[in-house]
């Protein structure tokens, strides 16, 4: 339990002349975050993958009372998700002015879920600076490179996945070549 004398605020505190200033409940501080925030990040619950969060960086405004207001197609993924399953979480963050903090909630957020798949025992597949595999990847591209032989994967551009010995979805590739062929 909190005493009435813990401040939540920086500063030595009122003196006896001084009126008490109430803290903001938790609602107020809420809305304050969206009024100041114009990006968020939207998830809705996916459609084609049930169960499974859908999300996006959105830029939004906030109504007269604070609420965010999203500007989204009809044709846009978001609203086909919000039609079958009206649950959704915005991520909101005060941040700096490059916009860190979202950043970091995000790729938090990557994180978990990584988690969430290396439990259910799915696996990234380990392709960069390996000999080109086309078990395992698709190659989307190639890049002059001295540095690297002929066939060997430089860049990844999108992860690939594997559940034990099945592959899931193989990983797109930059693969090297030394000379324009």
């Amino acid at each position: 339990m909190s005493s009435p004398s813990i401040r939540k605020h920086a500063g030595p505190g009122p003196t006896n002349d001084q009126p008490v200033i109430p803290e903001p409940s938790f609602s107020e501080r809420a809305r304050t975050l969206v009024y100041l925030g114009r990006l968020g990040s939207l998830s809705t619950i996916s459609r084609k993958q049930p169960g499974f969060p859908f999300g996006s960086v959105m830029p939004y405004a906030a109504d007269d009372q604070g609420r965010p207001v999203f500007l989204i197609s009809n044709m846009a993924m978001h609203t086909q998700n919000l039609k079958a399953e009206p649950r959704c979480s915005l991520f909101v963050a005060q941040s700096n002015a490059d916009g860190e903090t979202l950043r970091g909630g995000i790729e938090q957020t990557l994180r978990g879920f990584e988690a969430l798949l290396a439990g259910e025992g799915v696996k990234a597949v380990d392709v960069k600076g390996k000999p080109f595999d086309p078990r395992v990847a698709e190659a989307i591209g190639t890049s002059t490179s001295s540095d690297e032989a002929d066939d060997t994967v430089v860049a990844v551009a999108e992860k690939g996945y594997t559940l034990g010995d099945e592959l899931l979805r193989p990983a797109k590739v930059i693969v090297a070549k030394t000379s324009d062929e």
